[in-house]
């Protein structure tokens, strides 16, 4: 004869979390996230003047480069407010293109071709905008215009300089010499980048 064994189903008893063990956790996320913000914030606005300074130094390299290959000069036009928060530079074949300029009609507009027979110039402008405030621009570089030959291999030599706009305020240069290399340095001191070359 056989046993019936009654089957029991063991029901799992589920613990809540109490009251005081949830504010512990929200007050210790809150205290990390306290401590990591202005660390954060830190990296943004150096990441911010990093791309500022290597879109100048690529731009100053393709103008350069656009120079020799359609045989005409290549100008790069700088404006920049009294207190270096607003700020902007762009290309173009003419002299008098103003980067502050971004009605397409206008023919002060900062723009180059893509190819030398292309009929349709396309607008070649950098605006402070674009980083959100975060990079200002120290003075005025190249005397706010630097004109290309399409003739002779080299630049004006120069150099613009940019920095955060928040403290601790950190630099970053980007420098031209004559026979046409451009690099980045960032002064030595309080004001230095992490991993920058000094300059």
């Amino acid at each position: 004869m056989f046993a019936l064994h009654a089957h029991h189903r063991v029901v799992p008893c589920w613990r809540g979390y109490l009251l005081t063990e949830i504010a512990i956790a929200l007050a210790i996320a809150a205290l990390l996230l306290t401590a990591a913000l202005p660390s954060f914030q830190s990296m943004l606005y150096r990441a911010a003047l990093r791309s500022v300074a290597e879109q100048l130094r690529s731009d100053l390299t393709e103008a350069r480069a656009l120079a020799r290959e359609r045989r005409q000069f290549i100008y790069v036009s700088f404006q920049r407010s009294s207190d270096g928060q607003y700020w902007c530079w762009g290309l173009s074949v003419t002299a008098d293109c103003d980067c502050r300029v971004s009605d397409p009609s206008d023919a002060r507009l900062c723009a180059v071709q893509r190819r030398a027979d292309d009929d349709m110039p396309l607008p070649r402008r950098i605006v402070s905008a674009d980083y959100q405030g975060r990079v200002r621009l120290d003075a005025l570089p190249f005397s706010g215009l630097l004109r290309l030959s399409p003739v002779r291999a080299d630049l004006i030599a120069g150099s613009a300089s940019f920095s955060t706009t928040r403290t601790p305020t950190e630099v970053l240069r980007v420098l031209a010499s004559r026979q046409g290399r451009v690099r980045l340095c960032s002064p030595s001191g309080a004001q230095a980048v992490v991993g920058a070359a000094a300059c």
